[in-house]
């Protein structure tokens, strides 16, 4: 059974997110507990069309979203490690705004622990985040991947031994 916040969480992305249906055409796949993760127990939302993929996640510590390439009908999974086949199939919200904005750090994604309080607001920045630099991919433009897996593997490179 669900914890309140993870209630609100799935009940507050469904209607914040129902323009992936409407306008998109995505189709909302999925709510899913996990209670192995390693870092705690997570709740996600899934979006699915043709191509591509929106999850929202429920984590430990915080909310996030995640953007995926759908081949073959696969979605692909949640990295707990970044390695280059995930860099070319996934990429963070924040990874897109970061890319669109040159790390304008005004148009930042918030970030802040997810209570039941401000859940709504929470994700509705992730929505309007979303629709204001995501458009092209929400539309199946997957082309700035590519870019984002560059500046990730890049900066990953930077932090391993």
């Amino acid at each position: 059974m669900m914890k309140p916040l993870e209630t609100k969480f799935v009940k507050d992305s469904n209607s914040l997110f129902a323009f992936l249906e409407k306008d998109y055409g995505f189709v909302r796949r999925a709510v899913r507990e996990d209670k192995t993760n390693k870092h705690g127990p997570t709740v996600s939302v899934l979006y699915e069309k043709p191509g591509v993929c929106v999850k929202l996640i429920l984590g430990p510590l915080r909310a996030s979203l995640v953007i995926g390439k759908v081949v073959d009908g696969k979605i692909p999974e949640d990295p707990n490690v970044w390695t280059p086949d995930t860099y070319s199939a996934v990429f963070t919200l924040d990874d897109l705004v970061d890319f669109r904005t040159q790390g304008n750090q005004d148009t930042a994604v918030r970030h802040i622990a997810l209570t039941e309080e401000n859940c709504a607001e929470v994700l509705d920045g992730y929505a309007r985040a979303l629709r204001a630099h995501g458009a092209d991919v929400l539309k199946g433009d997957l082309s700035v991947l590519d870019d984002i897996a560059t500046i990730n593997r890049n900066r990953a490179q930077r932090f391993l031994p």
